[in-house]
């Protein structure tokens, strides 16, 4: 791997402060610490870089004037492609309320002015590595979910098959075959039809996580009718009794 790609693939931060001497010390120690940094002295220059290209952190003083740090992670989080970016807040004031305000915001940390560089790495280091963590799980998921959706598919036309050619050989020799076999024929074909209904159950599942799910009343009478069914075969299958 070049040295360029190297530098492209480590983590981005983007750090908002209007006082130069502060974007510098962050700069440099972060900039030593392999991170690619951006700075930005005002809440605008900020908001269209982390726009223009979204980092992987943002490090954001509360105090500046025209649009405070409060300011710019409100627009931050009401955007779509800047919402997820993690916020730590830098602020010279220590008080309850404005660290409260900060993560009610949805800021993920909070430093305190003077900076220690052992602090500010460690709490850099530890979120900069859950939001990659974060991310990767995300898209772990969404493979799994599309690798559960062609499985789906895949299952889902030999057991059409198996259904339609039970429900075929019934009709095609309804009178000439032992009412034994009928039965175990629409055994089969009920079955078929049950893991057809299963697999369409776990489909609508997959395509609702991704939406907003509002519970709903459910007509029991069918899951209970398919469990008589089962019941019901097995008991005659075993020869039991009720």
């Amino acid at each position: 791997m070049s040295q360029e790609q190297s530098a492209t693939n480590q983590p981005s931060i983007l750090i908002v402060d209007d006082t130069p001497d502060n974007l510098r010390l962050l700069s440099n120690i972060l900039g030593r610490a392999g991170y690619r940094i951006r700075a930005a002295r005002n809440g605008r220059i900020a908001l269209t870089s982390a726009q223009a290209t979204p980092p992987d952190l943002i490090l954001l003083d509360i105090m500046m004037p025209d649009l405070d740090g409060f300011d710019v992670c409100r627009r931050l989080k009401a955007d779509e492609q800047t919402r997820h970016i993690p916020i730590i807040f830098i602020s010279a004031l220590d008080d309850v309320q404005n660290i409260v305000q900060s993560f009610s915001l949805g800021g993920v940390d909070y430093i305190t002015k003077p900076f220690q560089a052992e602090e500010v790495l460690a709490r850099v280091n530890s979120h900069v590595t859950l939001h990659r963590l974060q991310n990767n799980l995300k898209e772990q998921v969404a493979e799994l979910d599309a690798f559960a959706h062609t499985v789906a598919h895949d299952l889902k036309n030999p057991l059409s098959f198996i259904t339609g050619l039970a429900e075929y050989i019934q009709l095609e020799y309804a009178d000439n075959s032992p009412s034994d076999l009928l039965d175990l024929l629409q055994k089969i074909e009920d079955a078929g039809h049950r893991g057809i209904n299963i697999i369409d159950a776990l489909l609508l599942l997959a395509s609702i996580r991704k939406e907003d799910v509002q519970p709903a009343p459910v007509d029991m009478a069918p899951i209970i009718a398919n469990a008589q069914d089962r019941l019901a075969y097995m008991i005659h299958e075993y020869q039991g009794e009720l």
